[in-house]
């Protein structure tokens, strides 16, 4: 390795370590350093969430059951994105529209996956179950609004 190299890995490493010892002299006790003094709100919980499922074990681990993690994930996307927007982004949430988006959704996506339709442009099967997903959750939202609010 270079000079170059070895510099700028001391550099982040040493700031690596000023963030932990930073944030160590901040926990006061068990909580904060669990669930952040119960102070976070709903998005960062989210985010941290999805990036725990997303991370490197989850990406790394599962490498064998890749042709079924395949289906799963354009499922997952499929089925839950519009759902979660729709929590997140309107005022009122409907169950009954989220879980038929999610079942349209998935649904939409795994037909077009697994029967190897040929989509025009060459379009992603997610974008279609994604498309299918947001007209019923629109629709159904507006057939059987939510009674009050899903995240505060």
């Amino acid at each position: 390795m270079h000079i170059i190299d070895i510099l700028i890995f001391t550099v982040y490493m040493l700031f690596v370590l000023g963030i932990g010892i930073y944030f160590l002299r901040k926990n006061k006790n068990a909580d904060d350093y669990y669930v952040g003094g119960r102070s976070m709100s709903s998005p960062v919980i989210g985010l941290s969430v999805v990036a725990t499922d997303v991370g490197g074990g989850f990406s790394i681990g599962l490498d064998g059951l890749g042709f079924l993690m395949l289906h799963s994930y354009a499922f997952m996307v499929s089925g839950l994105f519009i759902p979660v927007l729709g929590a997140f982004f309107t005022r009122k949430g409907s169950a009954t529209a989220a879980f038929w988006a999610m079942i349209t959704g998935g649904g939409t996506t795994l037909t077009l996956t697994l029967l190897s339709v040929k989509l025009p442009f060459g379009l992603d099967p997610n974008i279609f179950g994604i498309t299918a997903a947001a007209l019923f959750y629109i629709l159904l939202s507006i057939l059987f609004p939510g009674r009050r609010h899903v995240i505060d």
